[in-house]
């Protein structure tokens, strides 16, 4: 079977979020694999690093048009074909997220969704996302998908409720976790970031895209109130990039009384959150939405002690050592904080966390649903 993949997201920057879980469900896939043949797309003007080696049964094919008029071609003329771009007859086609894809009832296609927060909480992206979500068509290839693939019971839920999609069509496959999150760092490593970020000796960590979503402000906020008295010596580190609509974070660290305290890392390099991990005392990602939520697993990993929130997945995927809270209630996530600094995660739940969330584990389950709907559009 010729199985097409649309790579897109993994040479558009940094693999990380839906790029890593586009590269590592490929990854765990063709690796066993005997029986498929994959072909990855992915198209771009300029000359991009393509993290993926073609094999006995992966092939890479990118083509170079400019990204904006190959994009209107795909939405107002579903041209040219995704089989004409690969240059191979597919039998299935998997978008790993929502993009701008030509329509073609000959190939059916697999669409993976990540969460509906777009449509659910528009409030927290800016007007040019919201339009973006809308100009792809995000809910038309929700509709029109042969089958879809939800990373957490919470997610399918609301595509069911949201797009009034029967249960039978969405099938759930957890994201993974990769094991090194449990490894102890060496002391080099260790010393190198801690040099390289100036990082003080107690802080809590939060790791993640600075955006509405991720109430970052609502952390600070929750920090300065506990950062007193016995925590005076305690910080905030914030590492992740700056992504939209942060002007409320600017304004509660520039009034925040331990803004002194408060530190922005911006982006990290995968290989630097090791180290992140266990220097911290404690995570907290106190999100209001999330479909997975990578960044509280990898610190469980790390063995911290994870402050997070009961809303969405998070309640669902957390061990139950985590100290889940009311994103909206300050006061309670500043209680929160204050607890984390004496817990950990055990090792009996990290052990849980890898054999919960694989990404072989993943592979293996998204090859199982491809053949099945084969199966479904050849009876």
């Amino acid at each position: 079977m010729n199985i097409g993949i649309d790579i897109r997201s993994v040479v558009s920057g940094p693999v990380a979020g839906v790029g890593e879980y586009t590269f590592r469900i490929i990854q765990a896939m063709s690796a066993k694999d005997q029986d498929n043949e994959y072909f990855l797309f992915y198209n771009s003007w300029a000359s991009v690093s393509v993290p993926f080696v073609a094999g006995r049964n992966v092939h890479v094919i990118g083509t170079h048009y400019p990204n904006k008029i190959l994009n209107q071609s795909f939405r107002f003329l579903s041209r040219p074909k995704m089989e004409s771009l690969v240059g191979t007859k597919l039998d299935f086609f998997w978008l790993p997220n929502w993009n701008f894809y030509p329509r073609d009832p000959s190939l059916p296609y697999i669409l993976t969704v990540h969460d509906l927060s777009p449509f659910i909480e528009p409030s927290f992206f800016s007007w040019k996302r919201r339009l973006w979500h809308r100009w792809i068509g995000a809910l038309d290839l929700i509709e029109n998908a042969s089958h879809i693939v939800a990373v957490s019971e919470n997610t399918k839920r609301d595509i069911m409720q949201i797009c009034d999609i029967s249960a039978e069509k969405i099938s759930v496959v957890y994201s993974g976790v990769d094991c090194e999150f449990e490894e102890t760092p060496n002391e080099e490593d260790l010393r190198r970031v801690i040099l390289k970020y100036n990082l003080p000796a107690k802080f809590i960590l939060f790791l993640g895209t600075i955006e509405p979503r991720k109430n970052v402000e609502g952390l600070i906020e929750a920090f300065s109130r506990m950062a007193v008295g016995e925590n005076r010596d305690l910080h905030l580190v914030i590492a992740g990039g700056w992504g939209w609509n942060y002007g409320g974070v600017l304004a509660a660290h520039l009034h925040s009384p331990a803004r002194d305290r408060i530190h922005f890392l911006g982006y990290i390099k995968r290989e630097e959150k090791l180290s992140l991990y266990h220097l911290s005392r404690s995570f907290a990602f106190p999100s209001f939405y999330e479909g997975f939520g990578f960044p509280p697993l990898e610190a469980a990993m790390a063995g911290k002690a994870i402050v997070s929130s009961y809303s969405s997945s998070l309640g669902k995927i957390l061990p139950r050592s985590a100290i889940l809270v009311d994103p909206y209630d300050i006061s309670e996530l500043s209680r929160a904080l204050i607890a984390s600094l004496g817990r950990e995660t055990s090792v009996y739940e990290r052990v849980e966390i890898t054999k919960r969330f694989s990404w072989e584990r993943a592979g293996r389950e998204m090859e199982e649903i491809i053949k099945n709907d084969e199966l479904r559009m050849t009876n």
